[in-house]
């Protein structure tokens, strides 16, 4: 018994490891988003305001696609999930078919994933995956849609949806952290 309940706590510490380190991949995987749009020529990261909450959010004609999903990114680093996810759903309404509106779904299954609504957030990450099935940021959505299924207590989904995941993508960090986990 004691064996049983150690590796159950080595199995949950590692599972929350993965999470951190997600956590973490997502945000230089944000970075080097920033800074390809900074090569690129774009200067939206620099024209984001860096005031605290209580900044006015202002959305109208002339705020471009990539002001408005880094006023997301924005928020959602500062904690505001809620505001990052109206931020991302305005992102979504205004730029449905804009080469970030995946990333846009998988921020807000991010924030509700943090918010412990794995519902939504299975929701979010499904949509992220449906827009761009071979996209940059599908390992991650796979990996994360699968750990919200395994906190609803779908085990059957979650190693689905990972099965996916080593099939697809099999030299992914994603794929080598599932392996781990299973």
């Amino acid at each position: 018994e004691t064996m049983a309940s150690h590796l159950s706590t080595t199995e949950r510490r590692v599972e929350e490891l993965a999470d951190s380190i997600a956590g973490m991949e997502v945000a230089v995987s944000t970075l080097a988003e920033q800074f390809a749009r900074l090569e690129a020529g774009s200067s939206s990261v620099a024209a984001v305001p860096r005031a605290g909450p209580s900044r006015a959010r202002q959305g109208g004609p002339s705020i471009s696609a990539e002001e408005l999903f880094d006023r997301g990114m924005e928020s959602f680093r500062a904690g505001e999930l809620g505001q990052a996810v109206l931020d991302f759903e305005e992102f979504s309404d205004k730029h449905q078919g804009h080469p970030l509106a995946a990333s846009a779904h998988f921020w807000i299954g991010e924030a509700y994933f943090r918010s412990r609504d794995f519902e939504q957030a299975a929701n979010k990450y499904q949509k992220a995956i449906d827009l761009a099935a071979t996209g940059e940021r599908t390992p991650d959505a796979l990996l994360r849609l699968g750990l919200a299924f395994r906190s609803l207590g779908r085990e059957d989904r979650a190693r689905e949806v990972w099965a996916r995941l080593v099939r697809d993508f099999p030299d992914s960090e994603a794929a080598l952290r599932v392996r781990a986990v299973l």
